[in-house]
């Protein structure tokens, strides 16, 4: 796993740790401006308190791929496949497995509300919710969809954006009710997008993203992508701005730079992470792409943003 440390991390694999190798991982959060936890594959949990320059291996109950972490002041989550659950109330430094007994489905995402609320989404349209920090959950959201939940992002306890497949979901209730916010811009239904894949909620501003790519036109060799951004304003309308980083020219797009996360840095400025080391940050509300040397060809799967210049 490669993680790249500035005031930001984006990892990938693989990563050395007391010389062993770990497997993939999935995510990163900063706990606080130096505390930073990863997770990923085969049970993986490791923990920097010096902003990722060294990592300690974090005991953990399972050995399930995890795939999403959050914490908030001593309260951790991680979510995983097969239902995964796991809980931390010392600010990730151990975790006990939480018995939902709710899903076997994978889970993908998740956000921690409050102190006591939590939401989490996965495979097959699940969504849980924990009213009580974690300790127990239930089903929970009302929305129509076929897709499985792939990306979850909350401004605050009541507004939220959820990516499912190619569309868009909103909520101002905090999660309870669900409608497709699909940009009509955009032109088509929602497989004209292919997959949405990672968002971002700010004030006034939401960012989408299916890998940042999206079919334009048709050609003799299969279909032309290119990066692109919506976001919405405080109007409530879209606006899409184009990066102008690649074209694919094939139909499997073999070699792209597919993007894989993105997250809110300062004055609505974005940072972007994806595949063979793409690093972008996106500024002007779309308008301003720069595209960054990470120094590295690997895969880079998450990014988390400590809340400094960078």
């Amino acid at each position: 796993t490669v993680l790249l440390i500035v005031t930001i991390v984006a990892i990938s694999f693989p990563l050395s740790v007391n010389a062993q190798t770990i497997p993939s991982l999935s995510d990163v959060f900063f706990v606080d401006n130096q505390t930073v936890l990863a997770v990923g594959n085969s049970g993986i949990i490791l923990k920097s308190t010096d902003t990722g320059n060294t990592w300690t291996q974090i005991a953990c109950p399972v050995n399930e791929d995890l795939k999403g972490v959050k914490i908030n002041g001593s309260l951790g989550i991680v979510v995983g496949n097969k239902g995964t659950i796991l809980q931390s109330m010392n600010f990730g430094d151990k975790w006990i497995k939480v018995n939902s007994n709710v899903t076997s489905k994978d889970l993908s995402d998740l956000e921690i509300l409050s102190n006591t609320k939590i939401i989490a989404i996965g495979k097959d349209s699940t969504m849980l919710v924990s009213k009580n920090s974690g300790d127990s959950w239930e089903a929970f959201g009302s929305i129509s969809c076929s897709y499985s939940f792939d990306d979850l992002s909350f401004m605050d306890l009541n507004n939220g954006v959820l990516i499912a497949g190619g569309t868009i979901y909103g909520t101002t209730d905090g999660g309870s009710s669900w409608s497709d916010i699909k940009p009509s811009s955009i032109g088509g239904h929602h497989t004209a997008w292919s997959n949405l894949h990672c968002c971002s909620y700010s004030t006034n501003l939401m960012v989408i993203g299916e890998n940042f790519t999206t079919k334009i036109s048709m050609n003799p060799t299969g279909f032309e992508y290119y990066d692109a951004i919506w976001y919405k304003t405080s109007t409530g309308s879209f606006v899409e701005k184009k990066g102008t980083f690649r074209k694919c020219y094939d139909k499997t797009c073999t070699g792209t730079y597919y993007i894989q996360d993105i997250k809110i840095l300062q004055d609505n400025n974005f940072l972007a992470v994806g595949d063979n080391g793409l690093i972008v940050k996106i500024e002007n509300n779309g308008a301003t792409w720069s595209y960054k040397n990470s120094g590295t060809t690997k895969n880079l799967t998450a990014v988390s943003y400590n809340g400094f210049n960078c």
